[in-house]
């Protein structure tokens, strides 16, 4: 083809698409559909109270139904608990599902039946799912508001939902103020505190005031409050992406405002953030503040968008949501200063779970740091737990600021004394300590000199994080002594995303008595690295050769002459 033709052709085809574009479309708003012509499908007390049952009745290998509390008029607050009762729960995940909303928001209620419809479907996900884990399933919080008034409140005008917005509860400790006008937030509790979920969602959505009423989906936090939302993004991403392979389509309102998240102390600058429901506690923020559990909420219109998604959640959840032999929700994870993260303790789920809240619950009390300036190769991962541990490390129970240091000499002169530290294993392993490394920064618990310490009742887990995925590991102790591979008493390692996890697995026994935990580690990094950066020889040719000559020649001048002057006055510049 000649150039000449093909210029002929370009512009015959730029003089079509000039030609055709901006064809306007037709109209055939008569063929529009009209959904609100046709009744409203709306739930009565009759027809929910029967669904609850005849899912316990049908199905009473895997459905338990239980009334955990009632509204203040005697309405039940129904939990359907569905899950293979042939199966141990030792190793399980626990799921909650609820609708604060419903009240006055009955889609999150219609969504969250619907997908009860499907656990008992019996197709392949929905039997494997029942093997391993256990639903729980609140579709109605709030019954008085959703049959009786329509409204987010029930008849003592408490909103089940918003507590922090009426002024219903202490925010120190999460108490109802006033209890008994409350009941469906104590049944939501009760079941939160015998079951210690991994993982809430929140189903929320419209009040179906006609059939056809909508409202834009949203998925991993409350369309009416960014602080009820998902710490974990890849797995609130999977469960949108599950959904859009169904055809459902969810907002993340901070993503597709394209705004950072709202906070305070901004000044003006705050009126760019996201405003879209700004920050307030809420029922469904319970079970994060109690047991580490970790929550996410769904905006929703029709039922198969509440479904897909959580047939999703539920296909991460039977292949494992966390690589490595710790699997399950990440939610493990009680304090974290930089790569040392302590872990709640146990060989199977349902320990963990009890550990995590147990743990949770103390995390205050809790000293971590690590070696300092960080460096490759090398680390001395720290932890402490209450006045004990921090005068074993310090030899002072000195409680003020947020951030401590102890010099490595200190730290190995105040350790002679304690018994259960091998003393020459840890001085032999800080002579091997890079010449700039000289102490340690760890950040303090929250506590007084003089406060009670609750009792450390339960195993814990040191975890580091190696920066690479190839490395020969050279040297593994806690507290000086060697460690043997272990899901209980000793060490695990693995890689994943990117990194060599190690973590050390720290036993009751060891806890009740051990409260200063020094985990040494030292290897070498296989993985090919550079550290800084210099010209290549052909780069420095050219500097060399060429620089005086480019208008970066004169610039190098005055920046040495600036460099000069700053050397000889380096206090007058630079005042500490």
């Amino acid at each position: 083809m000649s150039n000449r033709f093909q210029l002929l052709f370009g512009t015959v085809l730029v003089m079509m698409t000039i030609v055709t574009k901006g064809a306007p479309l037709p109209d055939r708003l008569e063929e529009m559909e009209r959904p609100w012509d046709a009744p409203a499908r709306r739930l009565t007390l009759k027809s929910y109270i029967g669904a609850v049952n005849y899912f316990a009745e049908k199905y009473p290998d895997f459905v338990t139904l239980e009334i955990p509390g009632r509204s203040p008029l005697g309405l039940p607050v129904y939990l359907l608990k569905f899950t293979d009762k042939r199966v141990p729960d030792d190793d399980k995940n626990i799921i909650l599902v609820t609708a604060f909303h419903s009240g006055a928001e009955r889609t999150g209620t219609a969504g969250i039946l619907t997908f009860a419809e499907w656990l008992a479907g019996g197709s392949e996900l929905a039997t494997e799912s029942l093997k391993k884990n256990i639903l729980l399933l609140m579709p109605i919080v709030n019954p008085e508001g959703f049959f009786l008034v329509e409204h987010w409140g029930n008849s003592r005008l408490m909103d089940i939902y918003a507590l922090g917005r009426g002024n219903r509860v202490n925010l120190d400790t999460q108490e109802l103020k006033n209890p008994e006008d409350g009941p469906e937030v104590l049944a939501y509790r009760a079941v939160a505190d015998q079951y210690h979920p991994d993982f809430h969602l929140d189903v929320h959505g419209t009040g179906l005031h006609f059939n056809g009423h909508i409202q834009p989906p949203s998925l991993g936090r409350a369309g009416s409050n960014s602080s009820l939302r998902s710490w974990d993004d890849r797995l609130i991403r999977e469960m949108i992406e599950y959904g859009n392979r169904a055809g459902w389509g969810y907002q993340q309102m901070d993503v597709d405002s394209q705004r950072l998240i709202w906070g305070p102390a901004m000044g003006e600058l705050q009126r760019s953030f996201c405003e879209m429901g700004q920050p307030y506690y809420t029922s469904a923020h319970y079970g994060y503040f109690r047991h580490h559990t970790l929550p996410a909420a769904l905006e929703s219109t029709w039922c198969e968008m509440v479904v897909e998604p959580l047939k999703g959640l539920l296909e991460m959840a039977n292949r494992g949501l966390t690589p490595g032999p710790v699997d399950g929700f990440p939610v493990n994870r009680i304090k974290t200063n930089y790569s040392l993260h302590l872990e709640a303790f146990g060989a199977n789920r349902a320990d963990r779970r009890e550990s995590r809240v147990r743990l949770w619950q103390k995390q205050r009390f809790f000293l971590v740091g690590s070696s300092y300036p960080m460096t490759a190769n090398y680390q001395l991962a720290v932890a402490a737990y209450g006045r004990e541990g921090l005068k074993a490390m310090t030899g002072t129970l000195a409680d003020s600021g947020r951030w401590g240091q102890i010099p490595l000499d200190e730290l190995l002169k105040n350790i002679e004394k304690v018994d259960y530290i091998d003393h020459a294993a840890i001085g032999r392993f800080l002579k091997a300590a890079p010449p700039r490394m000289q102490k340690v920064m760890f950040e303090k618990g929250d506590f007084s000199a003089t406060e009670e310490v609750p009792e450390l009742d339960s195993g814990l887990a040191m975890v580091i994080q190696l920066p690479t995925t190839d490395n020969d590991i050279l040297h593994l102790a806690l507290n000086g002594r060697p460690l043997e591979e272990s899901a209980t008493d000793g060490y695990q390692t693995w890689v994943a995303d990117g990194f060599t996890y190690v973590r050390v697995n720290i036993p009751p026994e060891r806890t009740a008595v051990e409260k200063l935990f020094l985990l040494s580690c030292a290897w070498n990094q296989k993985t090919p690295s550079t550290f800084g950066y210099l010209p290549d020889p052909e780069m420095a040719a050219w500097i060399e050769k060429n620089l005086d000559s480019t208008p970066g020649g004169e610039e190098l001048k005055k920046a040495l002459q600036i460099e000069a002057e700053c050397r000889a006055h380096r206090d007058q510049y630079f005042k500490r």
